[in-house]
């Protein structure tokens, strides 16, 4: 079974012709109102799922501020940097800062700075962590395991997005 996504921006029209042989498999073409209800039925719960995580962002910030501890301004920027992420994945980032991108970023340099952004987040974790278990050298190690990452991403980034952002997967599933 063959799927081809046609993406079409509001008010774009284009002529579509379909050659099939006998017997005609079965296609499957949505109604613009059925198309219309689903999107505005995931949007919703897309919004949904931004608002825990800006709520629960907000939180530890709070935390960080009024506690003024390391280990809660570390479990802050592992906040920011997941609801960064959700914003990108549920396309609410792309929406805020316009269609073509400022700067000329292209989609796949602004994908890897968010990986990147995480994989720090996930560094800041793990500090977090190590520091709650009183393991001072597995921090020590750790921290400069992530900044050696984080510094590598970035440069790949500026060399080719692609091969920054499997980079950054790798570096975060190894942390």
């Amino acid at each position: 079974e063959d799927v081809f996504p046609i993406h079409l921006e509001p008010g774009q029209v284009v002529a579509l012709a379909l050659q099939g042989v006998e017997p005609l498999p079965d296609a499957e073409i949505w109604a613009s109102e059925a198309y219309s209800s689903r999107q505005s039925q995931l949007l919703g719960l897309q919004g949904a799922i931004a608002g825990v995580a800006g709520l629960l962002m907000l939180g530890t910030i709070l935390l960080a501020i009024t506690r003024r501890a390391v280990i809660a301004a570390l479990c802050a920027g592992f906040a920011i940097s997941c609801f960064l992420f959700i914003l990108h994945e549920l396309g609410f980032l792309q929406a805020m800062m316009g269609t073509p991108l400022p700067f000329g970023i292209t989609q796949n340099a602004l994908r890897a700075a968010i990986e990147s952004l995480l994989c720090a987040g996930f560094i800041a974790a793990l500090a977090a962590m190590r520091l709650v278990t009183k393991q001072y050298r597995a921090l020590y190690y750790s921290l400069w395991l992530g900044i050696l990452l984080v510094v590598a991403n970035i440069v790949f980034g500026f060399f080719d997005a692609v091969v920054a952002m499997g980079f950054a997967r790798i570096g975060t599933a190894f942390l």
